[in-house]
């Protein structure tokens, strides 16, 4: 294994976290599985808008408060601030020198790609761009399900 990242598994749309619909796994088996990798499990808006869900991802993993930011509050209107993760992120090292595994499903690749939108509000620069190396992730949208 060329690193030992953690992954996050971000659910898509109409999707669900954990603790949610009476502890049915979203993720099957993916989750159950022996791996030597840490993985968590994003819980974010099964409707919310993509820039909402990147805000939200951003801060389950970084382990602070939801912040939507102010003009997107204002226009979408609904409150800036979301639910507190402060002490409960799921790797709040998290940055450039200690990357993770973005995995999503479906309609998930606008959040995962979006979380620039979150990195640069709380660290003032652009988040890293590059794709497709062992440390940045691509974002493929993808369904299993049978249509």
């Amino acid at each position: 294994m060329t690193n030992q990242y953690p992954v996050v598994l971000v659910h898509g749309l109409f999707g669900y976290g954990p603790k949610e619909m009476l502890g049915f796994d979203y993720w099957g088996q993916a989750i159950q599985v022996d791996s030597p990798l840490q993985r968590f499990e994003a819980s974010l808006g099964p409707i919310s808008s993509s820039h909402d869900r990147a805000c939200e991802l951003y801060a389950q993993i970084k382990g602070v408060q939801v912040d939507y930011g102010e003009d997107h509050a204002r226009v979408a209107e609904h409150n800036r601030y979301g639910n507190d993760f402060t002490g409960k992120g799921f790797y709040p090292q998290w940055s450039e020198q200690t990357p993770i595994h973005l995995v999503g499903h479906s309609s998930v690749a606008p959040p995962c790609g979006c979380y620039s939108i979150c990195w640069k509000r709380n660290f003032g620069d652009p988040a890293p761009t590059r794709t497709g190396s062992d440390r940045f992730p691509v974002y493929l949208p993808f369904s299993t399900a049978p249509l």
